[in-house]
């Protein structure tokens, strides 16, 4: 049998060096393997991108897809049709997973942090007659009450999906309360003074958490210097319990803050573990 490559030349799948080799009969180009794999895979990976919980399959697939669309688009006398459809699936798949998946972030840390916060003052009681308490409002909005500028008065209650807070009283001055409390607790810093918040806290989601972890009462002065109950470690008298509730569980405590002298400040109440929207309460 000759090798000759000159007796290949006639032949339809050869053709002479330096020529291009001669197309099938039907005229369509081969087909693109390395395209069609491409697109299955981007295919795969788009569904998977905004599946939410399965995020990390789509962010491997993509990638994978991009790449091997591009491979497909480099062979020669190939198909690009396959490879073409590969590479703008993959692109757009990346960008609606990435915003589904700040979508579901946001959702988390909503959900982390209780909800939206509801506020509502205290209804006004006229002739022994108590008014319909108004309308709750999201804390957000700049026309409600809630905001340092416009401070819900003591005795408001404000909630969210997970926990209610009422704020019963302030004392101003409880120096010698707390320090009568327990004999390791410590003077107040110089031109300051314990005071005391008395909160009640309710749990409304069904699963048990502590108000200790996920409830903040924190003081605000004048000048708009934050003040926690950490930054003075004392026992308070009759002091909110850290026990865990469950939902319809309540419990009212105080909480001791030092807060400078002759201060008139506000008190700042936040729900939910990663925090909230910043609710304001007027201590006189």
């Amino acid at each position: 049998m000759s090798t000759d490559p000159a007796d290949r030349t006639g032949h339809p799948q050869y053709a002479a060096p330096g020529q291009p080799a001669t197309p099938p009969a039907n005229g369509k180009p081969p087909r693109n393997t390395v395209g069609l794999v491409a697109l299955v895979t981007a295919i795969v990976g788009f569904v998977f991108a905004l599946w939410e919980g399965a995020y990390i399959i789509g962010w491997i697939l993509l990638p994978i897809a991009f790449v091997l669309s591009l491979v497909g688009l480099f062979q020669r006398d190939r198909s690009k049709r396959a490879a073409i459809v590969a590479l703008i699936i993959s692109i757009v798949g990346t960008v609606a997973g990435g915003i589904a998946f700040a979508g579901s972030i946001g959702r988390a840390f909503e959900s982390a942090a209780g909800g939206p916060v509801t506020a509502a003052a205290p209804a006004p009681v006229q002739g022994g007659q108590t008014e319909a308490p108004p309308a709750e409002q999201p804390a957000g909005d700049s026309s409600a009450q809630g905001t340092r500028d416009n401070p819900y008065p003591l005795g408001g209650t404000i909630a969210n999906n997970d926990w209610e807070l009422t704020v019963n009283s302030f004392t101003a001055d409880a120096t010698q309360a707390v320090l009568a409390e327990n004999q390791f607790n410590d003077e107040p810093a110089p031109g300051h003074q314990y005071a005391l918040a008395n909160v009640t806290v309710a749990r409304l989601a069904e699963e048990a958490a502590s108000p200790l972890f996920e409830v903040t009462v924190e003081y605000v002065t004048a000048q708009g210097n934050v003040v926690g109950s950490s930054d003075a470690m004392v026992v308070a008298p009759d002091a909110i319990s850290p026990n865990e509730l469950y939902k319809g569980a309540s419990t009212t405590g105080n909480v001791a803050l030092q807060v400078p002298e002759g201060d008139d400040g506000l008190l700042r109440v936040r729900l939910g573990f990663l925090g909230g929207d910043d609710i304001f309460f007027a201590t006189s």
